[in-house]
């Protein structure tokens, strides 16, 4: 990522500006024959610039190549064809910065529209994204509106991503007869990106995935069930019954495990929400409504005089972001946003990248939070 945003030499700075001036003044981009006889003119060989760009490469037999400009074809371009500037390229133009905020904000959108539709079991549903949802969403940056098509085009991330222009020829309630998006399931890698540099990052993770990355420091296997029953041995203590009732041995066995699939990391998430819904409080002085684990803290905060509330309060958002991002994880529609916030309290963005160490990540973190109940909890025993 950030060779594609390393400084550029001023030959290639000429070229980037050039295309950036003639979008700006005419609304198109320039063809390959303007942008050629410009430079020459200059004593520039714009096509040994091009091949100068920085650019990342995919992987494969015949890898896709990411770099600052597109022009959909071999290097020199025919004399028609139009030169555009990538996602990457308008981020060395300040000029046109609002450019790069309009796709930012315009993936989050056909990825929550994405997100919104609802599946048939039985018959291929097809994931429409009305161009009004983004001319609403985009109301003070419409005026670039129509690059759209061209920028998803040239950004490898999302080439399956398709706009439709509309076909006046359909009836009144087909959607086919309005301009609409077809949003690629690769959108998902892109929802909620916070500058140029998040997307150039996630970009690159899509083309060139990580290799697995080494085994943390972490606790081993066992500690995620050791500190759920060394929790419950300093609560039974205080209040004479249990608060850990166990799910079941089948998915209290999923937590000893790594995770080295998506699959395997929502089965590791989803055994963890179900042994921390599990929290029993019934019968405690100030339960009140909410998750188990909420209920939990408040029986603490309530029947505890002088107890760390400060360090009850980490454990708490720690714990819950656990629930969210299981419950995220779990049920289908507007949840990308819980998860995004849930893996960033973990120090993890999304998407995840690599399962295996976002699950010892959480599971480090979860069992430092209940270890941190325990302690708080145990420095009051002396009370009772």
């Amino acid at each position: 990522m950030e060779r594609l945003l390393a400084p550029l030499t001023d030959d290639q700075t000429q070229l980037l500006t050039l295309i950036a001036k003639v979008l700006d003044d005419k609304r198109v981009w320039p063809i390959w024959q303007y942008v050629d006889e410009y430079m020459a003119r200059r004593g520039i060989d714009a096509a040994q610039v091009i091949s100068t760009l920085p650019s990342i490469s995919g992987m494969g037999p015949q890898p896709p190549r990411y770099t600052l400009v597109s022009y959909g074809g071999a290097l020199p371009p025919g004399d028609d064809q139009r030169i555009h500037l990538t996602v990457a390229g308008l981020a060395h133009i300040d000029f046109l910065s609002d450019i790069v905020t309009m796709f930012l904000r315009s993936l989050t959108v056909l990825a929550n529209g994405r997100a919104r539709t609802s599946f048939d079991p039985d018959k291929v549903t097809e994931i429409v994204v009305p161009e009004s949802d983004l001319i609403n969403a985009l109301r003070d940056s419409q005026r670039w509106l129509s690059l759209l098509p061209d920028l998803v085009r040239g950004e490898p991330g999302v080439w399956l991503t398709q706009y439709m222009p509309g076909n006046e020829t359909f009836v009144e309630d087909d959607p086919r007869r309005y301009p609409s998006w077809r949003p690629g399931k690769f959108l998902d890698w892109f929802v909620s990106c916070a500058s140029i540099e998040d997307y150039l990052g996630r970009l690159v993770a899509v083309m060139r995935p990580p290799a697995p990355s080494a085994p943390m420091t972490a606790p081993s296997p066992l500690n995620l069930a050791s500190a759920l029953d060394y929790l419950d041995v300093v609560w039974r203590l205080k209040f004479g019954q249990s608060l850990v009732v166990l799910p079941g041995a089948e998915k209290t066995t999923r937590l000893a495990f790594d995770a080295a699939t998506a699959e395997e990391f929502d089965n590791r998430m989803s055994a963890l929400g179900d042994t921390l819904k599990g929290f029993k409080t019934t019968g405690l002085p100030g339960t009140n409504g909410g998750h188990p684990v909420t209920r939990a803290i408040d029986v603490l905060t309530r029947n505890c005089p002088g107890i760390d509330t400060e360090r009850l309060d980490h454990a708490h958002t720690i714990l819950k972001a656990a629930v969210d991002l299981r419950n995220g994880l779990q049920h289908h529609g507007d949840t990308r946003q819980d998860i995004v916030s849930a893996l960033a309290t973990y120090g993890l963005r999304f998407p995840v990248l690599n399962h295996t160490v976002a699950w010892k990540v959480i599971a480090a973190a979860v069992v430092e939070a209940l270890g941190a109940v325990r302690e708080a909890l145990h420095a009051t025993l002396h009370s009772t």
